[in-house]
């Protein structure tokens, strides 16, 4: 006696199913090898910060000298070196070395650090910030802005 043939929706739900228990075997094996990795003595994350916190104490910048090539690599060809219109990775890339900020923030800790202003203050309604620019950068133009002259 021959077995009885499957239906459509039968085959369907055992394709499911074991492609569920595929699933689930994936993730245990992979939950195996996240713990068997974690005893192996490598470092912490917690410890890893603390090395990069000790590191960026000691780090000082230097000024460069005037001329010479820049040359880095891009996924693609950037679509404008508009800094105001620029929204693809490719194009903020290279906006980043020709354009610097007045502050940046740090990839370490995260905070709000001087950049071409050593400087900055705010109004109590947080309405004016008065920053002051280090000395020394070209360029750079500084004359009071009238309230409301951006609006």
């Amino acid at each position: 006696m021959l077995p009885k043939p499957v239906s459509h929706g039968t085959a369907h739900s055992i394709a499911r199913v074991a492609s569920l228990a595929a699933l689930a075997l994936a993730a245990l094996l992979g939950l195996l090898a996240l713990a068997a990795c974690e005893d192996d003595g490598a470092e912490s994350q917690r410890e890893i910060v603390e090395r990069l916190r000790d590191n960026a104490e000691d780090f000082e910048y230097s000024v460069g000298r005037h001329g010479g090539n820049l040359s880095f690599t891009t996924v693609s060809e950037p679509l404008t070196f508009n800094l105001a219109l620029s929204n693809d990775a490719s194009s903020s890339s290279v906006l980043g070395y020709l354009f610097e900020g007045l502050t940046e923030t740090s990839w370490l800790t995260d905070e709000v650090e001087p950049a071409l202003a050593e400087s900055w203050e705010s109004s109590d309604d947080g309405l004016t910030w008065t920053f002051q620019i280090r000395p020394g950068v070209p360029g750079i133009a500084v004359r009071p802005v009238p309230a409301g002259e951006g609006d």
